[in-house]
């Protein structure tokens, strides 16, 4: 019962809000007795008599939920009691399932670390072959004497003594790509840099080729070029190099295998394929090159 109900029942008794137990009773006996309809015989006493019973009922039944309501000190004492394990459990809980999800992403992250680690060993080799060599450098030459899966390897010589290296390779389709992005073959020869004072550290610099693997590069960059324009060019094979020659000239190594891998797909050789390819021959520079050396000019 709110507030407000128990002081319009009490107010029916002519009670204030403040009214006890005792009052109410009193109260109540004395309005029973004034209308009780054995005893006043005014037409409206029946119904006076009614709602004084009524609003006593209602104040005795307000009083008992009340007290119902009325918590025990030990009882209390034992919900709060109750109410603090549950919190203490669920927080526990809380805390195992974030243990649990950290354990996970760990075990999730330890698949990948073993993947990504030969790789990373790699990098680690080529950086530190690298600083080995580059730290006291000199030059000679190399010759590529096996290419195997995804590997060169290579010989060379220095003060009269032979001394055998290899590098990973790309691979592309079933050729090997060496640094420079053109195909790798048995006898090219490269500008190979090693350690002075340790010949063993050696690093193949691809950039520069002998002038076998150079002639090679340009009749690997000339068969392609032949597929790309028009027949008159097959009769001019001296046009064709000449194409080829100014290729080089104004894009280095890197134009020449952009013209060999113009058939190859992107997700095959991200560095060269028809992608670079087109967007080299759309340039000014292309297009000068293809009239100076077109046949008949």
């Amino acid at each position: 019962m709110t507030r407000l109900e128990r002081s319009r029942w009490l107010s029916l008794l002519g009670l204030g809000p403040d009214a006890t137990e005792v009052d109410i009773r009193k109260a109540y006996r004395r309005l029973v007795r004034q209308w009780h309809p054995d005893v006043n015989p005014d037409p409206a006493a029946r119904d006076q008599f009614l709602l004084v019973q009524k609003a006593y009922e209602r104040l005795q039944s307000g009083a008992a939920v009340a007290e119902q309501e009325a918590v025990d000190p030990v009882v209390e004492a034992h919900i709060l009691r109750r109410e603090r394990l549950r919190k203490a459990y669920l927080e526990k809980r809380r805390l195992e399932e974030e243990k649990r999800l950290k354990a996970l992403r760990r075990w999730w992250f330890f698949p990948f670390a073993l993947m990504l680690l030969p790789w990373g060993v790699h990098l680690g080799q080529r950086g530190y072959n690298r600083w080995q060599v580059l730290s006291k450098p000199d030059t000679t030459w190399c010759s590529v004497h096996w290419v195997g899966y995804r590997e060169v390897h290579y010989a060379y010589e220095v003060g009269g003594e032979e001394f055998f290296g290899h590098e990973r390779t790309g691979k592309v389709d079933h050729s090997m790509i060496g640094g420079n992005g053109m195909p790798l073959k048995e006898g090219d020869v490269f500008q190979l840099l090693y350690r002075a004072d340790r010949p063993r550290w050696s690093l193949v610099n691809y950039a520069v080729c002998g002038g076998a693997t150079f002639d090679r590069y340009l009749g690997l960059c000339e068969s392609q070029l032949l597929e790309e324009l028009d027949s008159t060019w097959s009769e001019h094979p001296h046009h064709v190099r000449c194409m080829a020659l100014l290729i080089f000239e104004h894009y280095g190594i890197n134009g020449l295998a952009d013209v060999v891998f113009k058939d190859t797909s992107p997700f095959d050789n991200w560095a060269h394929n028809r992608w670079t390819f087109v967007q080299r021959s759309r340039t000014r520079r292309f297009k000068i090159d293809e009239r100076l050396c077109a046949p008949g000019d």
